[in-house]
């Protein structure tokens, strides 16, 4: 099982997390999160990041993904309707647990991402919502799955031996607040999970 930490806004974390075996960091450039931070801050960030660690650039605008793709490992889209220059092996599709409408042909894309269900406030992650089990369960058995939606402390060990997923993706429940990140709880997470000893 592999880690994504998503929303980092600070240089500052980056370099904490440099120092431990995660999968990932995502940087938000969707304008309704409270972790949404520019491109040229991005671009400034996965600059600093360690060559062992993805980087991945959650964008709702499909006109951005070309110039996040330039300094980002992948994208994360909300769509599968994407230009055809996008190499969608770069992509991770995103899935919503209420989402009921037939997947698209997701093997063509890196990851499928299943997040809790965007409700009427409209937010499309972070929001420290659980995804649905049994959504995961059936996705898990064809896809690559990054599991993300209200992972936490106390529910990770109980969602890892459920679901199995290749990743997990933190956010809420790592943080002091919005996009500042508690990297003392990233530890213990990753000890949870074998994949941190210290």
């Amino acid at each position: 099982m592999k880690l994504k930490v998503c929303g980092v806004t600070r240089a500052s974390d980056i370099v904490s997390l440099n120092q431990l075996p995660i999968w990932a960091v995502g940087f938000n450039f969707y304008v309704r999160s409270p972790r949404l931070i520019d491109i040229d801050h991005g671009r400034y960030l996965a600059g600093l990041v360690a060559s062992h660690i993805r980087t991945i650039g959650i964008v709702m605008d499909v006109n951005d993904i070309e110039t996040v793709l330039t300094f980002c490992d992948y994208v994360q889209v909300y769509t599968d309707d994407l230009p055809d220059v996008i190499d969608k092996k770069r992509c991770i599709l995103v899935r919503h647990s209420n989402d009921l409408s037939p997947l698209p042909n997701t093997q063509a894309f890196a990851h499928i991402l299943l997040d809790a269900p965007c409700l009427k406030d409209g937010l499309l992650g972070g929001t420290g919502r659980t995804a649905n089990q049994v959504v995961a369960k059936q996705l898990v058995k064809d896809h690559s799955l990054i599991l993300a939606g209200g992972i936490t402390l106390q529910n990770v060990d109980v969602l890892y031996a459920a679901i199995k997923p290749f990743a997990m993706d933190v956010a809420s429940g790592f943080e002091v607040q919005p996009g500042i990140k508690d990297v003392k709880k990233i530890k213990v997470f990753l000890k949870k999970v074998g994949l941190y000893e210290k």
